[in-house]
């Protein structure tokens, strides 16, 4: 499913006042109703879509079978575990400077950031950088990403498998949201 924040990002629209996590949490929630879905579900999701589907699962525990996180940007996971390093200040900082006008600038440095990019390589340089391009609108939800906090007291409510992926090339904060997730939920041994 598409998250609000990309569709709004692509079509160059400003994200509704209200929003947060919860907007897009809420919207998944909406949209499988709209189709019909009643019965526990298996979700994946990746980055932003792993987060909200982190948020989701925490917020409708009822509606999930297993769940599927790669490396969701849950930096409340490192507040609430005692990770969140100078790296991860570094970055929660730079990602709370998404608003107005995201450039090619930033969404270079937001691709370096959150792991794309190897230290030191140009995302310019990349083959998919005119594919990236398009969606540096959608990366206003960052200051969101950084904001949001939750308690890890709510990772008891999934009582169904839960699988947690690392990228070998990603950023130590990610590793460390996966790491946090993996030693407080009570379902982390897929």
């Amino acid at each position: 499913m598409q998250l609000i924040c990309v569709q709004y990002g692509l079509e160059n629209r400003p994200l509704p006042s209200d929003y947060s996590i919860k907007t897009e949490s809420n919207a998944l929630s909406a949209t499988l109703d709209s189709l019909g879905y009643r019965t526990p579900l298996d979700i994946v999701g990746w980055s932003y879509g792993a987060f909200t589907s982190l948020t989701f699962a925490l917020d409708y525990p009822d509606r999930i079978r297993t769940l599927n996180l790669i490396e969701p940007p849950a930096m409340w996971v490192l507040r609430e575990t005692g990770r969140f390093d100078d790296e991860t200040q570094k970055t929660a900082a730079f990602f709370q400077t998404f608003h107005g006008d995201i450039s090619e600038d930033m969404l270079a440095d937001f691709l370096v950031h959150a792991g794309f990019v190897a230290e030191g390589q140009s995302p310019r340089d990349l083959p998919q950088w005119n594919g990236w391009v398009p969606y540096r609108q959608s990366l206003r939800d960052n200051p969101f990403v950084v904001s949001y906090n939750d308690n890890v007291q709510r990772l008891n409510k999934l009582k169904f498998p839960v699988l947690l992926v690392k990228g070998t090339g990603s950023t130590r904060w990610l590793h460390h949201i996966i790491d946090g997730l993996s030693e407080t939920s009570p379902t982390h041994g897929l």
